[in-house]
């Protein structure tokens, strides 16, 4: 198979004044340690492992690594990008019948960058494959990528993706990456700084949090509610 060379002049930025505002990294395991590590130094010194699970009671060799990555930006015009990466990668060749791709060379190798707006509407869109397994032929989707534009991120995006570029209309594994972002979105736009929350103003002032009953934890009759969100709980007094 041959390799197809990193286009880095179509992914640079054409905005250099960018700030990073929030960062996802899957797996979750690379999160949590840095998280610790800056929050609770003293605790990651004495107890916190290189790895959080417990170690395997069985033999076992790696065959597949996915590695997810979301960035965050806010740009010197006051629009956003969100940069991600999507990467397979095997430690075995992989050979299936006209597919070859050594080991450890991404089996895919995508990027995708939203540009939104305050109000989380996609006003543009790039997407590059760096690695597929079928060059020349995967790639023709991407000029397909440009209908993102005018959908909002935090408003039915994931369904939106769907309709418009899902199955055969579409790249499974881009998708499944554009399905991530609007997380993140949630995070920068409506649990990120005070200036920013301002800024957009998702959640308005006396309105029952969004994300309430979204989660165990934040059902409204539990006790995180209770305790944090006690004008909204509906918790009876034992």
């Amino acid at each position: 198979m041959q390799t197809r060379p990193v286009l880095s002049g179509r992914w640079c930025c054409p905005h250099p004044e960018r700030k990073a505002v929030h960062t996802l990294t899957v797996p979750v395991r690379i999160r949590r340690y840095r998280f610790f590590r800056t929050t609770f130094p003293d605790f990651f010194i004495s107890t916190l492992k290189s790895m959080p699970l417990p170690a395997s009671s069985h033999k076992r060799e790696l065959r597949h690594t996915r590695k997810v990555s979301v960035e965050f930006y806010l740009r010197e015009d006051e629009l956003w990008d969100i940069d991600a990466q999507f990467v397979d990668v095997k430690p075995m060749d992989l050979d299936v019948g006209p597919v070859f791709i050594p080991a450890n060379q991404p089996v895919h190798d995508f990027w995708v960058r939203l540009t939104i707006d305050s109000d989380a509407n996609v006003v543009d869109v790039l997407v590059v494959f760096d690695q597929t397994p079928f060059p020349g032929y995967c790639e023709n989707i991407l000029p397909d990528y440009q209908q993102l534009i005018g959908l909002n991120v935090l408003n039915s995006f994931r369904q939106n993706v769907r309709d418009r570029l899902g199955k055969a209309a579409g790249c499974t594994h881009l998708n499944e990456l554009l399905e991530l972002l609007p997380y993140v979105a949630v995070q920068v736009l409506i649990f990120g700084d005070k200036k920013t929350r301002e800024k957009t103003a998702f959640q308005k002032s006396g309105e029952k949090p969004f994300h309430l009953d979204t989660c165990h934890a934040l059902r409204s009759d539990g006790p995180v509610v209770a305790r944090f969100y006690s004008r909204w709980s509906t918790a009876k007094n034992t």
